[in-house]
């Protein structure tokens, strides 16, 4: 394998629509201070650009708010991470966002974002300056109103002119995913879809990445082929429209054909409309419709969907699937788990167990959640923060094993485990109780009841603790947050080329290091086969054992790509 193949592809949601408000130090790089976040604010980029405020951060860059001099325009500004640009990766990062501003300059279309300028900041780091959308992320708007009516699908139609009008300037985008995708209102009231983040384009004919590109749920199977083409942007839009169809994302099996069927997801979509549904997100690119077919036929298919909505709704749904009730049960302890799922499962609940505070937040939400006090302070202040964003009417549940501990005031209740187990099911009964007299009212409740269950344990709960030898369940979940899952897809790439340089020069000690970062990473979002080979090579590196170090980078690529392929997890959306 060659040293001299070019570098990864970034693959990443921009800071624009992914939000992660965390400030890092000031660093300095052969002697040059790198300006933090904080100190941005008021200074002029590019210049007529004043810094207003921090947007949000991404995986390479972050994203503010500015004023232009002079006009009454609001605009963003991306500015790529000081670290990324001054570290091994900088080739990469500025190839990055000058594939964005190549890209959408050559096109405009009402519905992709405009680029304003470009160049570097003060500090010499590459920054664009783009329109700013006043409105909310279609990921936001799925997670809250799906599925959606036929008068706000038209967004997609939106959206297939403008991949059409890219598609026929030869540009493919490569990462259609809800975050990529920002729904405001236009001055009729109506709802207006604009495609982002052009980092991952790719002009038609160029050389593909060595790495897959995209988000993980949306990107087409092509794609963790290292293979791009239009059809590969249309199966992210069939992908999104399946959403927004169906309630929930696609769940797919290993031929990546998906699992259900799309009308027993919603009774409302047609035969003819499920027809096209599939068509779009078929595996085989061949099979899917170009974005020009797409437009002819969905105004219809829209219209027709917004009457049988209509019709459905009309006909109460089935009282037991409207009052399902969920509970999150964070529990490091095997028994501990089997004994609160259980009363959970008495009490009428279907129940979620996680070992370890890995949670997506934009799959779950849930009535009730019971937090083990074994847990460590960092699980413990990530859950209460994801109930406080995510699961605001949650009743929180505090499991203690011994003496009170400093948490017991941030939880509405405080349960002895396993002495009090009499009383949890008491407390769950009465939300369930709760949530079924919510659900039987008139009015619509739109909250999210996807069903979520663990398997059942045929153990008595009221009985004395089982032998503490009994081996852990094999039904463990691993959940990710959308943080962890953005960071391992942002710079697995950027550390396989720092590898690439690392090997070229027979470093060693920088290879270790660098794994080391892989076994991380790995293990934040559950890739076990790629943190067991990133461990094993690390030792042998460490012995000067390795033998052949491309062909070590290139086996990491392959785990990498699978866990990729992977990443989901899907098998959590039932």
């Amino acid at each position: 394998m060659s040293t001299h193949r070019p570098p990864p592809r970034f693959a990443s949601n921009p800071a624009v629509a992914a939000p992660h408000q965390k400030s890092y130090r000031k660093s300095t790089h052969r002697g040059q201070a790198l300006l933090g976040p904080r100190s941005r604010i008021g200074r002029v980029e590019l210049g007529s650009f004043r810094i207003l405020e921090l947007l949000g951060q991404g995986s390479f860059g972050e994203a503010y708010l500015t004023e232009q001099l002079h006009t009454d325009r609001r605009a963003v500004l991306k500015i790529a991470h000081g670290q990324l640009v001054r570290g091994p990766a900088a080739a990469n990062v500025r190839r990055r966002f000058a594939a964005e501003v190549r890209a959408a300059t050559r096109v405009s279309h009402p519905n992709l974002v405009t680029i304003f300028t470009s160049g570097e900041t003060s500090d010499g780091l590459p920054a664009i300056a783009m329109e700013f959308i006043d409105g909310e992320t279609l990921d936001t708007l799925l997670q809250r109103e799906a599925p959606l009516s036929g008068h706000q699908l038209a967004i997609f139609q939106q959206l297939a002119s403008a991949l059409n009008t890219i598609h026929e300037h030869g540009i493919l985008h490569r990462d259609v995913a809800p975050r990529n995708v920002m729904v405001t209102t236009d001055h009729y009231g109506e709802r207006r879809a604009i495609l982002l983040d052009f980092g991952m384009a790719a002009i038609t004919g160029r050389a593909a990445s060595m790495a897959p590109v995209g988000t993980p749920l949306f990107v087409a199977p092509e794609q963790l082929q290292l293979r791009s083409e239009k059809a590969s942007d249309i199966y992210s839009l069939g992908a999104l429209l399946w959403w927004a169809l169906c309630g929930s994302p696609m769940r797919t099996d290993e031929q990546s054909r998906p699992i259900d069927p799309p009308r027993s997801l919603n009774p409302a979509i047609s035969e003819e409309l499920e027809e096209l549904l599939l068509s779009l997100v078929h595996p085989r690119p061949a099979r899917r419709p170009t974005a020009q077919a797409f437009m002819e036929v969905w105004p219809h298919f829209a219209a027709a969907f917004d009457d049988r909505v209509t019709q459905t709704s009309l006909e109460p749904p089935p009282s037991s699937s409207l009052a399902q009730s969920h509970l999150l049960v964070l529990e490091p302890n095997v028994v501990s788990q089997r004994l609160i799922t259980k009363v959970g499962e008495r009490a009428g609940m279907t129940v979620k167990v996680m070992e370890h505070m890995e949670l997506d937040y934009d799959r779950h939400r849930f009535d009730a959640i019971v937090v083990s006090a074994r847990c460590s302070d960092p699980e413990i202040r990530m859950l209460l923060r994801f109930a406080k964003e995510r699961a605001p009417g949650a009743h929180l549940i505090l499991a203690t094993h011994g003496p009170e501990t400093a948490w017991s005031s941030k939880f509405d209740t405080e349960v002895a485990v396993p002495g009090e187990m009499r009383f949890l099911e008491e407390v769950l009964a009465s939300l369930v109780s709760h949530r079924s007299m919510v659900h039987s009212a008139p009015a619509h409740d739109s909250y999210d009841v996807s069903p979520v269950s663990v398997e059942a344990h045929s153990i008595d709960v009221f009985s004395s603790y089982p032998p503490q030898s009994e081996p852990p369940s094999s039904r463990s979940v691993s959940l990710v947050t959308p943080q962890a899952r953005d960071q391992f897809v942002g710079m697995m790439p950027v550390l396989l080329s720092e590898l690439m340089d690392a090997a070229s020069g027979h470093d060693l000690i920088r290879m270790q290091g660098l794994c080391d970062q892989v076994v991380d990473l790995s293990h934040q979002v559950g890739a076990r086969p790629l943190e067991r080979i990133a461990t094993m090579y690390r030792e042998l590196i460490a012995e000067n054992a390795a033998g052949d170090l491309e062909a070590l980078i290139e086996e990491l690529e392959n785990a990498y790509a699978e866990a990729f392929r992977q990443l989901g997890p899907q098998e959590n959306y039932a």
